[in-house]
């Protein structure tokens, strides 16, 4: 059974303990900190220094020159993020507009279509849902994201890409993104 107190993320551990996913689709920052309280108790608990973990994020992620497509894109595959932050993270450690949005968008969503990037509960993703789970919008508009997850100690990212076209959204990320977040 499972200990009392409040929801863990969820963690994805190598045999060393690197946590390979902090968890799931967190890109807001109070979000990041809640998870990152979370896995550094759990390190703590297990014996382990917090900082000896390497943390990995996985985030929805599109860049497009074409904001508002590749936004469209994304929020399919947001959506399934937005149920599983609405379901693990307390809500009182969700801002407030975050979460009036994920209670909304769960009141409507439709199991039959999840998943599916081209579903119709896309429509029940909000700006402050998406840029909440994900990491999508112009070149200039994902670097700075990205700096303020390595800020806050995020040191490797896994993105899906969910896009029509993921050699351009790769091309751009390799070359207009990365080479903007320093070595």
């Amino acid at each position: 059974s499972r200990p009392a107190g409040p929801p863990r993320p969820a963690l994805f551990l190598d045999r060393d303990g690197t946590v390979i996913e902090e968890a799931p689709y967190l890109s807001d920052p109070a979000l990041v900190r809640y998870a990152k309280r979370n896995i550094e108790a759990g390190a703590k608990e297990a014996g382990r220094d917090p900082a000896d973990v390497t943390l990995f994020q996985r985030l929805a992620c599109g860049v497009s020159a074409d904001r508002e497509s590749v936004r469209a894109e994304v929020r399919g595959y947001a959506s399934v993020a937005a149920g599983t932050i609405f379901s693990s993270v307390p809500r009182k450690d969700m801002p407030e507009d975050l979460w009036e949005d994920l209670r909304y968008m769960k009141e409507r969503y439709d199991y039959h279509e999840h998943g599916n990037y081209a579903s119709r509960q896309a429509e029940l993703i909000t700006d402050r849902i998406l840029d909440a789970v994900a990491v999508a919008g112009t070149p200039e508009e994902v670097a700075p994201r990205f700096q303020e997850l390595m800020a806050l100690g995020i040191e490797n990212f896994v993105l899906p890409i969910v896009s029509n076209d993921p050699d351009t959204i790769t091309t751009l990320l390799a070359t207009e993104v990365f080479p903007r977040l320093g070595p």
